[in-house]
């Protein structure tokens, strides 16, 4: 009930969004949105939760479970026409930011997922009005019912309120109207805290997506090439460091046989050096 109730929420905004008095003044050749091309994406995913540790077998094998889970997602995207070289060499991608919130079966052990992330995303051709794209995603997750040895004690794929969300996917692209496109792809989703806590299995998704877009602006795109610069070969030397922190989880008992779970931490750093023709 309470999924439907959100889709419905999401659905009545969408159709506000995209009526077109609703952007009459903002479309005009001097906006900033104009220029910048910015388009509104919804999208709605239908997935399951992949077996990869033991709480996630449990929970899909329970009559409980968590096998399934739906999503959804509103963002803010800029278009890019290849202003700049790098827009051209990349087949003229979108990129932009948006918030995602995920409902599984069994909220009690997992949580509502909410994430906030960047995303780029990419033709790999595209067909007349049809494209082929890549996805890549990266951001914070949080409101997960997390790890808790005595509340919660069966979650050892996550044991923190946030987390960190990747994702990377595919889909089909295809314009249905003058500002309206719709898509379909698929993607798999991984969330973890880093070993910043453990215990840390991590949880992975895969779902398939739905996808509508809508144009903040009312001209054609016109996408602009230029030349490719020469290129000169020429050596490299990338010098880098990195420093964090880990976590280990300790589970032994007492002399009564009360299990009894600690936790300590330390820190974890490096440098590399890397030389290299390119």
């Amino acid at each position: 009930m309470k999924n439907i109730l959100v889709f419905g929420v999401v659905f009545i905004l969408s159709i506000f969004l995209i009526h077109p008095s609703v952007f009459s003044q903002i479309s005009r050749s001097d906006s900033s949105i104009l220029k910048n091309r910015l388009k509104i994406e919804f999208l709605f995913d239908i997935g399951n939760v992949l077996p990869t540790n033991a709480f996630v077998r449990l929970q899909n094998t329970d009559l409980d479970g968590m096998a399934h889970y739906n999503a959804y997602t509103l963002r803010l995207a800029k278009q890019t026409t290849g202003e700049k070289l790098w827009e051209q060499l990349d087949g003229f991608p979108s990129y932009g930011f948006g918030v995602y919130s995920a409902f599984f079966t069994n909220t009690k052990k997992i949580g509502n997922p909410v994430a906030a992330y960047g995303y780029f995303n990419a033709p790999f051709f595209r067909l007349n009005r049809l494209s082929l794209n890549y996805e890549l995603a990266f951001g914070y997750t949080f409101n997960w019912n997390h790890y808790d040895p005595v509340t919660n004690p069966t979650n050892i794929a996550i044991s923190t309120d946030g987390s960190v969300y990747i994702e990377a996917g595919l889909s089909l692209k295809y314009p249905i109207g003058k500002r309206l496109s719709c898509g379909l792809g698929y993607g798999f989703t991984h969330y973890s805290n880093g070993k910043l806590k453990m215990p840390n299995y991590g949880l992975n998704t895969g779902a398939a997506k739905i996808s509508l877009s809508y144009d903040l602006y009312d001209t054609p795109i016109q996408y602009h090439t230029q030349l490719k610069p020469n290129y000169i070969a020429h050596y490299e030397w990338i010098l880098s460091g990195f420093g964090g922190a880990q976590n280990l989880l300790y589970v032994g008992t007492t002399a009564g046989q009360t299990i009894n779970t600690k936790s300590f931490n330390f820190a974890v750093y490096g440098v590399s050096s890397t030389i290299g023709n390119l």
